[in-house]
């Protein structure tokens, strides 16, 4: 099968709220790396968070995100 990192990545592909994907996979550690943490962005400016829809929005960002949460819990063998 592909390694984690690259189901990881289709996932967070999915997410179309996301500014960046970064990926250290040429890090001298990456196996320590991998067992770590999964990072998944949505910038939103000070200006963004004081108008009156930005909880919707935020909510709306969050929820993009989902596919890869699922993915993470899944591969862990936690609910979702």
């Amino acid at each position: 099968g592909k390694p984690l990192v690259v189901h990881v990545l289709e996932q967070a592909r999915k997410a179309k709220s996301l500014d960046a994907i970064v990926v250290a996979a040429d890090h001298p550690r990456i196996d320590d790396l991998k067992r770590k943490d999964f990072i998944a962005i949505a910038n939103f400016s000070e200006a963004d968070a004081i108008q009156p829809d930005f909880v919707a929005k935020f909510a709306a960002a969050m929820a993009h995100g989902a596919p890869l949460q699922k993915f993470l819990c899944q591969a862990m063998q936690l609910p979702f």
